[in-house]
């Protein structure tokens, strides 16, 4: 091996902790190289936040604790299934994919006010324990609005969340009457009686989103627990959300005493495992809901449903925070070796001249070992890959300015 060759090799890979190393890199090597090593020290530090992204689920806000959300919502489809509601998902040549929902085979949206008020929940869960007897668990409500119709989706959910004052959000607690937060309150003050409200967690079908509030069923309490949005454009056509959902395929030594003789919705397979699709009638639907194995193959539906409604939400995510992320790191970058080009323009200093494009590719070296830290630190907290990156490389290049580059 050539010297020249050995002096290369030695100089690129002691830059990564050596900033004598860097200065002769950026002084010797030609200018590709540089820019080989700037690009490789500003997408390096992008790493943990694009697996981190990219690896979110869209059921993650299922996996702390829900309050029976999954076991709830399922009971409610399946009333709304037995009530004759289809909720289908179909290809618009405008939108993609949307929702569409029906009613005893009639779209929704062709039904008149008076048998379709998309402010009124379709299905609703009553607790019935001693302590929250008569509160309403989960409502769930379908409407055809979109953003862009007036009023919007956003405005409904606005009264939903209780942002419209004049909307009546919450309840009595013990009861579904709907009231208000300020009448709680003044009726208590007026009268000395003590009156509690709460708010009910929903589920918001519509024809492009889905949306879903989970809040914690205490007294006097409308703040959310846990939130989600989606949407149906990754939901395979043909899919009835209601139906298929609920449909799942466990051991048959798994149904205890779950008589499948009498019971119209399960399919023996013969292979040990049974088909168990959504109730067709109350008694069956009772049943259901003492059948553990069933309830937890719902549960792993409902977070595939969701998983499936936040990959849009997730790629625009991937896209424009991995964006401006490298953005940043680019624009940081360029600025320390702006920094290096004004520390060296002392009448005094050795390195006085250096160019400024030098100093760029003298940078460009310096900046790979910041950019590496932070990939490999960043996996373990990839949410502050970004304040790393900044601390690195703002010590490396101070620490250059400073032993190397100083005043002599």
């Amino acid at each position: 091996m050539k010297d020249s060759t050995k002096t290369t090799l030695k100089n690129v890979f002691g830059s990564l902790i050596r900033n004598k190393y860097a200065i002769e890199c950026g002084k010797t090597l030609p200018w590709w190289t540089a820019l080989i090593v700037f690009i490789l020290g500003v997408f390096l530090p992008l790493i943990p936040t694009m697996v981190n992204i990219g690896t979110s689920y869209g059921s993650s806000f299922l996996d702390s604790y829900t309050y029976g959300f999954e076991e709830h919502l399922t009971y409610l489809m399946s009333d709304l299934h037995i009530n004759g509601y289809e909720f289908k998902i179909e290809n618009s040549a405008v939108d993609g994919n949307v929702m569409v929902a029906y009613k005893d085979g009639v779209r929704m949206s062709n039904l008149t006010s008076d048998e379709f008020d998309d402010s009124v929940p379709i299905a609703a869960y009553i607790d019935d324990s001693s302590i929250y007897g008569g509160n309403y668990d989960l409502l769930i409500y379908y409407t055809n609005r979109s953003v862009s119709s007036t009023p919007s989706i956003s405005d409904l959910i606005a009264d939903l969340n209780g942002e419209n004052p004049e909307f009546n959000y919450v309840y009595l607690w013990n009861t579904q009457e709907a009231t208000t937060i300020d009448l709680v309150d003044e009726t208590n003050y007026q009268y000395g009686t003590s009156y509690h409200y709460y708010r009910p967690s929903y589920v918001l079908f519509a024809r492009d989103y889905v949306y879903v509030n989970i809040v914690t069923p205490t007294m006097d309490n409308a703040e959310t627990y846990q939130s989600f949005t989606g949407n149906w454009a990754h939901h395979n056509e043909g899919v009835d959300v209601i139906s298929d959902y609920l449909t799942t395929t466990v051991t048959t030594s798994s149904i205890g005493n779950l008589d499948i003789s009498e019971m119209s919705n399960v399919t023996d397979n013969g292979d040990g495992t049974v088909t168990i699709s959504a109730a067709n009638t109350e008694e069956e639907l009772d049943s259901l809901m003492r059948c553990t194995s069933y309830l937890d193959g719902t549960r792993e539906n409902w977070k595939i449903c969701f998983d499936d409604a936040y990959i849009t939400n997730r790629n625009y995510s991937l896209l424009y925070t991995s964006l401006i992320y490298e953005a940043i790191y680019i624009a940081l970058s360029l600025f320390m070796g702006l920094l290096i080009y004004l520390l060296t323009r002392g009448k005094k200093n050795y390195y006085r001249y250096l160019r400024a494009t030098t100093c760029q590719k003298i940078n460009a070296w310096a900046a790979l070992s910041p950019g590496i830290l932070t990939m490999l630190i960043g996996f373990f907290a990839p949410n502050y890959a970004i304040v790393f990156y900044v601390i690195f490389i703002g010590l490396r290049t101070m620490w250059m300015a400073m032993m190397q580059l100083r005043q002599k």
